[in-house]
């Protein structure tokens, strides 16, 4: 058996997701699976990746792991939380200065 040691790069887009969501004490906990299958560039064999992440509560992240078959990994996958907010500004426009009133009474 040959072993090959190469180290991969996979774009976030090459990964499928399934989500879940559970009610819990602090609000809704959510499930993760992302998963994908690539070919080694090297031998050619198939490797399954199954990243499973878990946040609870909203924007914190719980509990990852990691499977893999066909291949080792020699890092594990990083997984992180991130927020991308959209403002209504005229809203903000509209309540910021009741906003600095009631601040500054």
């Amino acid at each position: 058996m040959k072993i090959v040691k190469i180290n991969l790069k996979i774009a976030n887009d090459n990964f499928d997701c399934e989500t879940d969501s559970y009610e819990r004490n602090m609000g809704s906990e959510i499930s993760y699976l992302f998963y994908a299958t690539i070919k080694c560039p090297e031998c050619f064999n198939e490797i399954d990746l199954k990243i499973n992440s878990w946040e609870y509560p909203i924007g914190a992240l719980n509990y990852s792991d990691f499977e893999i078959s066909g291949g080792t990994y020699l890092q594990k996958p990083s997984v992180s939380v991130d927020f991308e907010y959209y403002f209504d500004y005229e809203i903000v426009e509209e309540e910021l200065p009741k906003v600095i009133q009631i601040l500054f009474e």
